[in-house]
């Protein structure tokens, strides 16, 4: 706001008269005679009138920047948002790839495992040879052991930090918090 004193004053009566101080002014006026107090009146209104515009303009200039750091920061507000949008749709995407390359290797490995069942069983293969197709079933049961629980580790973290990221949104934390 603007430092400047006032050069009027108003009292109840809504009479305008001068502050005290400026006897000197109003000295210079005196060969105006009883003009002087008049024209010391209007020189203080207007004196006053652009004091207070000036303080408007003061006034409208914070305002302004007001704004701008309202909307600067919305601004960065919206860009995390959708930054953090845009990281969970990836999230979401590699996730879906990685559960879908689980599920064929698993499906793959099932299909073999069938095939090495299958070999195994067969009268016409050498001992040495299913002597290999047990060895391999054993290892390909580890790793179908295996990949399911790195699976379900992938999943749950997947849950977990979707969890996490929703808790962050207000609006849905109430939703998903226990104890409702």
């Amino acid at each position: 706001m603007s430092s400047e004193r006032s050069l009027i004053t108003v009292d109840s009566s809504k009479q305008v008269s001068l502050v005290s101080g400026f006897n000197n002014f109003i000295d210079a006026l005196n060969p105006l005679g009883n003009l002087a107090k008049v024209v010391a009146e209007i020189v203080a209104c207007r004196v006053e009138t652009k004091r207070l515009q000036n303080e408007a303009l003061e006034i409208q200039y914070e305002y302004e920047a007001n704004n701008r750091k309202i909307d600067a920061t919305l601004k960065i507000a919206i860009q995390s948002s959708e930054d953090r949008r845009m990281a969970m749709e990836r999230l979401f995407t590699h996730a879906e790839r990685d559960m879908r390359q689980h599920h064929i290797y698993g499906n793959q490995l099932v299909r073999t495992l069938q095939n090495m069942n299958q070999l195994a069983t067969r009268r016409d293969i050498s001992f040495d040879e299913k002597k290999l197709v047990y060895e391999t079933i054993r290892s390909l049961s580890k790793d179908m052991v295996s990949a399911q629980k790195v699976g379900v580790e992938s999943l749950n973290a997947l849950v977990q930090s979707t969890r996490h990221d929703l808790l962050a949104v207000p609006s849905l934390s109430k939703l998903l918090s226990p104890g409702r």
